[in-house]
């Protein structure tokens, strides 16, 4: 059973479209939060928030979650992952996050100089050349990436995306008409939902290697 958390619970850490740039553009200059629901099939294993905020030099994003996976009240797995991102112009200019999986830590420490992205992880340096994105589900043109910075390992993996056409999901006890994009890489499958007008980002889901659903619910905003 451990094994099936730790595969779903880590795809989040990758822990997030073609709709054009007009949504790209307000995502990067508005303040935002996204508050989810995590469940691995129908357990709650806790929660997940993006805040993206303007600044003067481009936008932070501040992401934080925390899973618990317990079986009568014993707790068999935990998850804490913290992640600072500072963007420019639609590109990373730095990222300083950290993961504690279970008791095993990672970091991903990042800068950009001039067009390289300096990134530091446990598995050592790299210099990332161009404009670099992480798995920011928050703002759509991300999907328009043939590769993409895992904030929690480090790697810098190639993805395919797919459009899987209109959809309709409920969120916060509402229909929700939107489109569907599927994320697939050597190591897994992430499927997203944008509202089909506004192309906010509404949920996520993936289904482990052990056939078990990994699933975000948005939640209303108090």
């Amino acid at each position: 059973m451990k094994s099936t958390v730790w595969v779903a619970l880590t795809l989040f850490a990758l822990l997030g479209l073609g709709q054009g740039a007009a949504w790209a553009n307000e995502a990067l200059s508005l303040e935002k939060a996204w508050n989810f629901k995590v469940y691995l099939d129908d357990s709650e294993l806790g929660s997940q928030r993006f805040e993206v905020t303007p600044t003067a030099d481009g936008t932070e994003v501040r992401i934080q979650a925390t899973f618990d996976y317990e079986i009568m009240f014993v707790n068999m797995y935990s998850y804490r992952h913290r992640n600072l991102e500072v963007w420019k112009d639609g590109c990373l200019s730095s990222i300083e996050a950290s993961t504690d999986d279970d008791g095993e830590t990672f970091f991903v420490s990042g800068t950009k100089q001039k067009d390289v992205l300096l990134v530091r992880s446990k598995s050592g340096e790299q210099r990332l050349q161009g404009c670099v994105k992480t798995y920011a589900y928050w703002d759509p043109s991300f999907l328009k990436s043939e590769q993409l910075l895992n904030s929690q390992t480090g790697e810098y993996q190639s993805i395919n995306v797919q459009t899987l056409g209109a959809d309709a999901i409920e969120v916060a006890g509402k229909a929700r008409a939107t489109n569907h994009y599927k994320i697939t890489n050597n190591d897994f499958d992430i499927e997203l939902w944008y509202d089909a007008d506004t192309a906010e980002w509404l949920g996520l889901r993936s289904t482990t290697a052990d056939g078990n659903v990994l699933r975000y619910d948005r939640v209303k905003e108090n």
